[in-house]
């Protein structure tokens, strides 16, 4: 797939790509949740990674992808893995960057993208990394799309690659506080009474459910609980409470780093946005569509 030709108006992807990057550099994408703070999720983690690793923030606006979380599967939404995907692929066209296989990050609603995308392409996945989901789909094929994979066309294709997806390094995150049954959490008495009452014993009864499922076939699965954090993801990534950037990141580059625990980097990378043409805007496959270098 190249191009989609009019993708929906304010979908955008940024990306710090640095300079010496090449086809040996990581390259971690970050998935905001449904306060759409994309630019923050980009500043946050290109400081720590400096010129160690490529970053990308896809960035879903509320009006084109209400439901990006389950990535517009439902209804005759537009689909967000299908336009995050071309766009990636056209960022590596323009950059040079080898983006077909990626680390994966996602807080809050940006979790719940991640691990359902991750079910979906499981083969473009290095790790994977989900933070704070409000609620998940569990890879069984006995309980019903959302909440499983059953009744679901997309959600059967996802059921044939519960193997492979239970063989990636999967990491959740948690705040130790983020007890909170607030407004934006999903709730009923079927997801109550599977998942539990509020964020983190949810990731705890995923986690625990994923580990059964692994087994021996992979690595197995963990959960790290972030002391004295709640729903919040700069309190979450504070380098004095959770550090929770700075752990995602060093876990994906500790080889490399050989054991060097990550602080925010001195060296200034340029950081590139790339916007998607409006759906009244004209576009031409040879031209750049409003790519632009902005310095950071």
């Amino acid at each position: 797939m190249t191009d989609v030709g009019l993708w929906p108006k304010g979908f955008r992807l940024k990306a710090h790509i640095p300079a010496s990057a090449d086809g040996t550099t990581p390259v971690v994408v970050v998935v905001h949740g449904i306060s759409r703070n994309s630019g923050e999720h980009l500043a946050v983690f290109a400081e720590l990674a400096g010129d160690r690793c490529a970053v990308i923030a896809p960035h879903f606006p509320r009006a084109s992808f209400p439901n990006y979380q389950y990535l517009g599967i439902d209804g005759n939404q537009r689909r967000a893995d299908i336009v995050f995907d071309a766009a990636l692929e056209r960022l590596g066209h323009r950059t040079g960057t080898d983006i077909r296989r990626f680390h994966l990050f996602g807080f809050s609603g940006g979790a719940q993208f991640a691990h359902r995308y991750a079910m979906l392409n499981p083969g473009r996945i290095q790790s994977l990394h989900i933070a704070s989901a409000g609620w998940y789909t569990f890879p069984e094929t006995t309980i019903r799309w959302p909440r499983g994979l059953c009744g679901n066309g997309v959600g059967g294709e996802m059921a044939m690659n519960i193997p492979r997806f239970l063989r990636l390094p999967i990491r959740v995150y948690v705040g130790e506080n983020d007890i909170a049954r607030d407004g934006s959490l999903r709730t009923g008495s079927r997801i109550d009474t599977q998942q539990g009452f509020h964020r983190r014993s949810r990731a705890e009864t995923w986690v625990r459910r994923v580990g059964e499922l692994q087994g021996s076939i992979g690595p197995q699965i963990t959960l790290d609980i972030l002391p004295g954090v709640d729903h919040d993801f700069a309190s979450a990534c504070a380098l004095d409470r959770g550090g929770l950037a700075a752990v995602v990141l060093d876990r994906i580059l500790r080889r490399a780093m050989s054991g060097q625990v990550l602080r925010p980097s001195p060296a200034k990378q340029p950081v590139h946005e790339v916007r998607a043409p409006s759906l009244t805007d004209s576009w031409k496959p040879h031209e750049l569509d409003g790519w632009q270098r902005l310095q950071g």
